[in-house]
């Protein structure tokens, strides 16, 4: 029966209070569902990930050879003691209707790729595509492939028809475009292929996968990634060895063609002269030179051949990128939860407080009829537990599926994995739910504990009030005379109730710093792409060529004098790496040595990172760019370390920190190349800045200049643009939850402590009611102070949310990124709005319950 009673009771009190549960229940809900969906979804997209890398073997990391593996390069690889497993293969880059698309040989066990449609290819003149042009194409369609320029042979490949039998997709291009850089069209690969081995001409292989013995735990784990990066610092020499060792042997036979050449030459001149025949002017004589010139040229190209090893950091752009997703996601689940459960710990607890405190005759009652303390307490207990509970349920539940869908939706849209793989993170989800139960908890035993330790008959009395006194403001005398009766009531009640005063200030500023920060994220980004291609970057794209090609003339006078460019300038460049303990990642640098550094700064301005002042190429020393010396704590006159291709160590001297919000730049002068790489300085690239800088454009440049022969690549400025324009994609709908979740928060928060105000005073506003006061005075009584406190809050809100957003900020973009630490005015203004908003909704709903106030029952005394 008494178990009964209390249910019923219980009941009563849930049933007369849902708004009161609900916004409980709300209020907690959000706060589970912010730090159970952002710390479950940077797990589930790794997971996600990592299990089609297991399903398809993803190589550890990939070896490259310009020329090929010999046999003897082959056994000394598999020979290794750290090497698992390696697979060699073919590979080449052609050209699909003006795509740039790397042809591979059929992968059987390391990086194999999956089926979507159709079958994998069995003949020579069969391929499958990659999705990436699965709307494009069809299965059974013939197409035709082109190399270097249209209707020429693909290097390396047997012929230019191909049946197509499917499309595939692999973990090592999970990217729909911008796959990597490459020889041809635009210079970034647009999807992939796979054909038979016998679709090649060659079959000394270009390409080894490899897999590592020592290596051990998952992709993205430190474990793992320092792990692979350790066993590559480690064959790196090696591999250099067996380059050098193919070069000596290509030198020695070009050598010998060459001096054979020569003998010819020398024989078949001596022979036309004594036939009194002139030798210039003899197709025999022109073939030979041409041939000595060719093999001369030859001997520069096979001095520069490596073999260089990348892990799938490097050689897997999707791969990366995916990583850096996931972290982004982390970063915010270790910042904004603690803000949304502060929020919601606070208001929760002034609002059980006040539960306890408004049922004190009713424990007191409970006592005096014999029950025990725990049982005055249960309706207490089971109505904080339920509301608990279900803001734990939807809140996790949601938490768990609706928001990391979302986030994976918005972060994968330019990506080819498969459907996000939902784990239950039980951990994550417990601690949450002790959170938010242990906030309840703690709420009711600060408040019943203390009244339970009082007699029945005076719990069964009403709480004395608090005693008048004099606030501070009364002392000013001449200022405390000129207000009126009401406001002078607002100001002592704002001082008077100092626990309610600091959860709305808190409440408020809080939501208000999530508001700000949330729309500051999104702006913070752009202003990446504005400030670096108006103010930092001026040219559109750089062309790097073959220096010892007999056909650099040709090119550099496409690069220099075609009616598109404005200017061009010539400059060495090539990619260098960089790691710290710190990193789990090689750091890709782009090392640029101008020629002429007049014509340099017209196309990139070198500006201090602090005082913006333009910065002067030293003659000893480099400039390197501000997020490079961030990650590796550089400042002027530290020593920096970086690697070649061939990994190579190399120490400079920083001598400048330049500004620049996107790639890591390294630049040094022709002198300080010269002492540092003990080398000639020889140019290799144009830096061009084009008179029409549409996209459209900038493609049909890049195009031309892939044409030439002595062609090796180019790099668009564009593709920085593309990347972050890839992290605001996948931002835009996390900002947009965010900001869905801190305005829901605002509402029910305004709506909590204004509804526990209220609640409080009944009496004092039945009395003004019955005093004779107008209903807007008697509304005013209440939201004055709201209004003021709320006005308060959002001026504290906006420093609480700088903060923030400079913290969230500072950690959130890629390695390869940093953002410019600046709010628009529009977010205080926007964030302003919409608390206010908040306001005059709760003010509303709230002046209903107040005009219906029963004064004779409020008034009653419990005496």
């Amino acid at each position: 029966m008494t178990k009964r009673l209390l249910l019923l009771n219980t009941w009563r009190e849930l049933k007369g209070s849902l708004a009161r549960f609900f916004s409980i229940a709300i209020l907690l809900g959000l706060g589970v569902f912010v730090i159970v969906g952002l710390k479950s979804t940077g797990p589930d997209m790794r997971e996600t990930a990592i299990s089609e890398y297991q399903k398809e073997n993803l190589a550890d990391a990939q070896i490259t050879s310009p020329v090929g593996f010999t046999g003897a390069d082959q056994k000394a690889i598999r020979q290794r003691s750290s090497v698992k497993t390696v697979r060699f293969g073919q590979m080449t880059d052609v050209q699909l209707k003006g795509r740039a698309v790397r042809v591979l040989s059929t992968p059987k066990t390391l990086s194999t790729v999956t089926v979507v449609s159709g079958h994998l290819p069995k003949k020579q003149n069969e391929i499958a595509l990659g999705t990436q042009l699965e709307k494009t194409y069809r299965v059974g369609q013939t197409i035709t492939l082109d190399g270097k320029t249209k209707n020429s042979k693909p290097a390396r490949l047997a012929q230019r028809r191909f049946k197509v039998t499917g499309f595939v997709k692999s973990s090592e291009f999970t990217r729909k475009e911008n796959l990597g850089t490459t020889s041809l069209s635009t210079g970034q690969l647009t999807t992939f292929a796979v054909v038979p081995k016998g679709s090649f001409t060659s079959q000394t292989p270009n390409l080894a996968r490899v897999n590592f013995k020592p290596v051990t735990g998952q992709a993205y784990s430190k474990t793992y990634e320092d792990g692979v990066n350790h066993q590559i610092t480690e064959i790196q020499p090696f591999l250099n060895h067996r380059a050098k060792l193919r070069r000596n042997q290509l030198l020695s036979d070009v050598n010998q063609q060459v001096k054979q050449g020569q003998t010819q030459l020398t024989l078949l001149t001596q022979q036309l002269t004594l036939a009194g025949q002139q030798p210039a002017k003899n197709q025999q004589i022109k073939q030979l030179q041409k041939g000595l010139k060719s093999a001369t040229s030859q001997r520069q190209s096979i001095r520069a051949i490596t073999y260089p090893i990348k892990s799938r950091n490097d050689y897997n752009a999707g791969y990366s990128a995916m990583g850096a997703n996931a972290q982004r996601v982390d970063v915010l689940s270790d910042s904004f939860p603690i803000f949304f459960f502060a929020v919601a710990i606070l208001v929760c607890f002034t609002t059980m407080q006040h539960m306890v405190a408004e049922k004190r005759t009713e424990m007191g009652t409970f006592r005096a009829l014999g029950y025990s303390k725990s049982e005055s307490v249960f309706s207490f207990l089971t109505y904080g537990i339920l509301s608990a509970v279900l803001g734990t349920v939807v809140g996790a539940y949601l938490g768990s599926t609706f928001l990391p869908r979302a986030i994976y939706r918005a972060y994968t849209a330019d990506f080819n994995y498969g459907s996000l793989q939902l784990q239950t993170h039980w951990g994550v989800i417990g601690v949450a739910g002790l959170l938010a139960l242990g906030c309840i908890l703690a709420a009711i035993w600060s408040s019943a504990y203390p009244a339970l330790k009082e007699q029945a008959a005076q719990l069964m009395l009403p709480k004395p009030p608090k005693g008048g006194s004099r606030i501070l403001l009364e002392r000013w005398t001449w200022f405390w005379r000129r207000l009126s009766f009401s406001h002078k009531v607002t100001a002592r009640n704002l001082f008077r109730y100092k626990g309610r005063m600091l959860m709305t200030l808190s409440g408020v500023a809080a939501c208000v710093a999530l508001l700000i920060t949330a729309f500051g994220i999104r702006d913070s980004l752009n202003n990446i792409v504005t400030v670096q291609y108006r103010d930092i970057v001026h040219y559109d794209l750089i062309g790097v060529y073959n220096p010892d090609s007999s056909a650099k003339d040709q090119y550099l006078k496409t690069a220099q004098k075609s009616s598109q460019v404005k200017r061009s300038t010539g400059l060495y460049t090539e990619t260098v790496t960089a790691k710290n303990s710190t990193l789990l990642d090689n750091q890709s640098i782009s090392l640029l040595v101008p020629q002429n550094e007049q014509q340099f700064s017209q196309q990139l301005s070198l500006r201090s990172a602090t005082t913006h002042r333009q910065l002067t190429i030293p003659q000893n020393g480099v400039i390197v760019t501000q997020k490079l010396a961030k990650l590796f704590n550089l400042k002027q006159g530290d020593t920096f370390t970086f690697k070649s291709a061939t990994g190579h160590a190399y120490h400079v001297k920083v001598a400048g920190i330049a500004e620049m919000y996107m790639g890591h730049d390294l630049v040094m002068g022709p002198h300080e190349y010269r002492r540092i790489f003990d080398q000639k300085f020889v140019p290799n690239a144009q830096m061009i800045q084009l008179k029409n800088r549409r996209s459209a454009t900038i493609n049909q440049m890049a195009r031309r200049l892939t044409r030439q022969s002595a062609s090796e690549t180019v790099v668009e400025s564009n593709d920085a643009k593309q990347m972050i324009e890839t992290v605001l994609t996948g931002l835009n709908q996390v900002v947009l939850i965010l900001i869905v979740a801190s305005s829901v928060l605002a509402f029910v928060v305004l709506f909590t402590l204004t509804y526990v105000n209220v609640s409080e005073r009944i009496r004092e506003l039945a009395t003004l009611k019955v005093l004779g006061f107008y209903p807007n005075e008697v509304d005013l009584y209440i939201f004055r102070e709201t209004i003021i406190l709320t006005l308060v809050g959002i001026l504290i809100g906006y420093g609480l949310g700088d903060w923030l957003h400079a913290y969230i900020m500072t950690v959130l973009p890629p390695e390869m990124a940093m953002a410019q630490l600046s709010l628009h005015p529009a977010n205080f203004m926007v964030s302003t709005v919409i608390t206010l908003l908040f306001l005059v909704l709760v003010m509303v709903v709230m002046a209903k319950q107040i005009r219906r106030i029963d004064m004779l029952g409020a008034l009653k005394s419990v005496d």
